[in-house]
């Protein structure tokens, strides 16, 4: 229903192409939204800006590439859901993440973490609360 009503503020959907989710953020919130290049900042910042917006709840989208990698679909966004430590026996971390969710859920992501990936050990598994890759929810290492 959203969308229908955004599309009907602007016109119709073809005016609704080419648009950033930051745009379609702050059309429907009202709030400020920023955008991010990935290529732009450094892994260390994307990963304080997701684990910022995480602990302020803050509605996060991630857009892939014209050439992205891991059966992710181009061009096209995401829902960024969380960021997560996976820690190691010595209580070290060992990976970070972040968990995302493809809203068409039909294209499963096929890279590090992925549902049938050996880095999931059970220990992992159990901190991540992982139950497998169910409605195009999925994590992706930093």
């Amino acid at each position: 229903m959203l969308e229908k009503a955004y599309a009907k503020l602007n016109v119709n959907y073809a005016n609704l192409n080419d648009g950033g989710p930051n745009e379609a953020l702050k059309a429907l919130t009202g709030m400020p939204a920023t955008g991010y290049t990935v290529k732009e900042r450094s892994l260390s910042y994307i990963w304080e800006t997701v684990t910022d917006g995480q602990n302020n709840n803050y509605p996060m989208v991630a857009c892939t590439g014209g050439d992205p990698a891991y059966n992710v679909v181009a061009d096209h966004c995401l829902t960024v859901l969380g960021a997560l430590e996976l820690k190691n026996s010595k209580n070290e971390v060992e990976y970070k993440l972040i968990k995302m969710r493809n809203p068409w859920g039909i294209y499963k992501y096929d890279g590090p973490f992925s549902e049938n990936s050996d880095l999931w050990t059970p220990e992992f598994k159990k901190q991540a609360d992982y139950q497998g890759a169910t409605d195009g929810i999925f994590y992706t290492p930093v």
